[in-house]
């Protein structure tokens, strides 16, 4: 039995112990459940046009490519909505995939389009759900008109009757979005630009769930960021992709520099604690000189200036 078969059997298990669970409960139960699995594929996120069209062909809907997806817990859009619809349609839910019609690159958008029994039509997208569904947030993606993309068809108010019934969220464990309103609210009492960033990094606990992936633990900060920062002070916030050889092969880190008065702080994840630690620009200039690479293109404040200080030295002592 495959990974796909074997998911497949779970969800029906799961069915069979929720007797009176109906037709939207179930879809929405899988694409939770989908979405605390998966991760977004790092090789399709960080590579360039060529090796995106590579990856996004080999991604078609055969059964042995959606099993090896479930099996390495890597996808991209059309994997992932691909095994939403093989799974949905095992349970007799009405489910297609489908390429986003303005999105003109070689390998555009894939989601899915939902028709349930009641008559009601709407999008599913759980791609760019990975990373609300695994920091334990309200969805975006779940239930929108097909048309505008906008409209809810699925009210937030059903939504959340549903994800009670099947267990995502309860009196206790609720939504994750109400802590960035916290954050925000002691934010107000914190003047300096660093400090305040610094605060907010350090208080992501909901956000750093072991399953998510550097490129879903980034766009979330990013969204993050989008509710507590101005424009200005966004604009002295960079995510970087770092990398290291390990093996002949890129192991990407998530990084944030932090560009305040006179310094430059970078944060760095620790996947093994689940949280992001601070390193002086000339921390951080240490590790570049011994194999840690800050992907092309990119540009960090100071780092340049640190790293030639740092030759400099070497050179006198030479």
């Amino acid at each position: 039995m495959d990974e796909l078969d074997k998911y497949i059997s779970d969800i029906i298990m799961y069915k069979k112990n929720s007797k009176h669970i109906d037709e939207i409960s179930l879809l929405r139960y899988i694409y939770l459940d989908l979405g605390l699995k998966l991760s977004f594929d790092l090789e399709f996120y960080y590579g360039n046009n060529k090796k995106k069209q590579t990856i996004f062909n080999h991604h078609i809907n055969k059964k042995e490519v959606l099993s090896n997806c479930l099996k390495n817990k890597y996808a991209i859009c059309r994997s992932m909505s691909y095994i939403l619809e093989e799974v949905c349609k095992k349970f007799d839910i009405n489910i297609i995939s489908i390429s986003d019609s303005y999105d003109k690159r070689n390998y555009p958008h894939v989601y899915n389009i939902v028709k349930l029994k009641d008559g009601r039509s709407f999008s599913i997208d759980i791609q760019e759900d990975i990373r609300n569904i695994q920091t334990h947030s309200r969805t975006k993606y779940f239930g929108v008109n097909a048309i505008d993309g906008k409209t809810k068809i699925i009210s937030d108010e059903e939504i959340e009757m549903i994800d009670k019934k099947i267990g995502y969220i309860s009196d206790e464990y609720y939504y994750a979005n109400e802590y960035i309103y916290l954050l925000k609210m002691y934010m107000e009492y914190i003047d300096d630009f660093s400090d305040k960033v610094e605060f907010v990094i350090k208080n992501l606990e909901p956000y750093s769930n072991q399953n998510i992936d550097v490129a879903d633990r980034l766009r979330r900060f990013i969204e993050i960021s989008h509710k507590l920062f101005t424009i200005n002070e966004r604009n002295r916030i960079r995510i970087v992709d770092l990398y290291q050889i390990e093996n002949e092969k890129k192991k990407y880190q998530s990084c944030i520099a932090v560009y305040g008065t006179n310094k430059t702080d970078i944060y760095r994840f620790d996947n093994k604690n689940l949280v992001y630690y601070k390193q002086t620009i000339d921390e951080f200039a240490d590790e570049v000189l011994n194999g840690l690479t800050v992907k092309q293109g990119q540009h960090i404040m100071r780092l340049n200036k640190t790293l030639k200080k740092k030759h400099n030295l070497v050179s006198n002592k030479d």
